[in-house]
């Protein structure tokens, strides 16, 4: 049996108890084992290193933060930083959240669903990379203090994903992301081609690069949202 695991799934719940392993067959995951784990356990963890960039810096979350993401994979991922890597071509999806929805997920107040292009063997560090670049949107600009805004910085609180060879998929879960909403909704409303809506709601689409539309193709926000909705095992 390989011991190179290459597919990594942190859903919106414990994927073992008995109604939501039926809800997780039928939306189609593949049970764990060969080649597939669920990362649940390291969801803390994870959230917690992210939360820590504004004080340590980004090159220090490495390598422990992608391990996390995609722990004991065999070797399929790499998971130490280079200096050179640049952040990949993805879609974001923002949503604030009603009441309902932030005492689902740790008193959020906005969620950013996310499409990466990626492959492998750099999905563990694609996904750390937008992960890091969320949770510092306005709030850091350099590795020390005299090179940090004073803006509130955003706080990761919830995280799942599908993360893949080929793709990740996820949803990041965040408080104080206002300013990077605000931003978000102003660059949709003179790009109206940048917009979905969720539950008759209007959601702001950006991508990066931000000109970069081939990443926003209808196919790619639909897939998306598909997954992410899949993940939560509702």
């Amino acid at each position: 049996m390989s011991d190179i695991t290459t597919h990594f799934y942190m859903f919106n719940r414990n994927p073992y108890i008995p109604h939501i392993r039926a809800r997780r067959v039928v939306h189609g995951f593949p049970d764990e084992g060969e080649g597939v784990k669920y990362n649940h356990t390291n969801r803390c963890a994870a959230i917690g290193v992210i939360n820590t960039v504004t004080e340590i810096g980004r090159t220090a979350l490495f390598p422990v933060l992608a391990e996390l993401l995609a722990p004991c994979n065999g070797g399929a991922y790499n998971t130490t930083y280079n200096q050179h890597d640049v952040l990949p071509r993805t879609l974001l999806i923002w949503e604030k959240l009603d009441r309902d929805g932030s005492v689902s997920h740790n008193y959020a107040t906005h969620v950013v669903h996310f499409a990466i292009d990626t492959e492998a063997p750099y999905s563990a560090i694609h996904l750390a990379l937008i992960l890091i670049h969320l949770a510092t949107q306005g709030s850091y600009a350099g590795p020390t203090t005299t090179e940090r805004t004073t803006l509130p910085h955003p706080r990761l609180v919830d995280l799942m994903y599908s993360l893949t060879p080929n793709a990740v998929y996820g949803s990041a879960y965040f408080t104080g992301l206002d300013s990077s909403y605000e931003h978000a909704m102003i660059f949709s409303d003179a790009n109206p081609f940048y917009s979905f809506y969720i539950r008759d709601i209007t959601c702001p689409i950006t991508t990066l690069p931000e000109e970069d539309r081939t990443i926003a193709r209808t196919d790619i926000v639909l897939s998306c949202y598909q997954t992410v909705t899949a993940l939560a095992l509702h």
